[in-house]
């Protein structure tokens, strides 16, 4: 019975650990698709830290206009759904990329006189260039290219 348990552990902790890196291939800024799924994972979890990580460091802010930006971020809430992306690398510039979303939905919710209001859009159904996002690669790590909110 003992032995059975110590298989059954080891057998627990293996699918464990694949399942975890299973969840991190593809994210936090590895790849284009990465940078733009932290990004949105981000904004999403109104996490400020994690948000602002995932922009080119050119592009981050700090002082007043960073606090104006993260009350900005906190007053509309979104939800991302079925999010599916497509990148395109720059022929030219190996470090740069854009990456469209192709699918899912968005659903806003801000708070409006203390009610929660919903919007939801089909990404398919909004200007692509609206839903693209340019992406940079410093030192190995892709970012999204973009000015945070201000």
């Amino acid at each position: 019975m003992r032995k059975f348990s110590v298989i059954l552990m080891t057998g627990a902790a293996v699918l464990a650990v694949t399942a975890l890196a299973a969840s991190l291939t593809g994210c936090g800024g590895d790849s284009p698709e990465g940078a733009v799924n932290k990004y949105l994972s981000a904004w999403q979890a109104l996490d400020w830290n994690a948000f602002e990580s995932s922009v080119a460091p050119d592009n981050r802010l700090s002082g007043q206009d960073e606090e104006e930006a993260k009350i900005y971020l906190e007053q509309i809430p979104v939800e991302f759904k079925d999010i599916k992306l497509s990148t395109t690398l720059d022929p030219e510039d190996k470090n740069k990329a854009k990456v469209v979303i192709t699918g899912g939905t968005v659903t806003y919710k801000p708070k409006i006189i203390g009610k929660e209001k919903t919007d939801t859009k089909d990404f398919s159904k909004i200007a692509e260039d609206a839903r693209t996002y340019d992406v940079v690669r410093i030192n190995g790590v892709w970012y999204v290219d973009t000015e945070l909110i201000h």
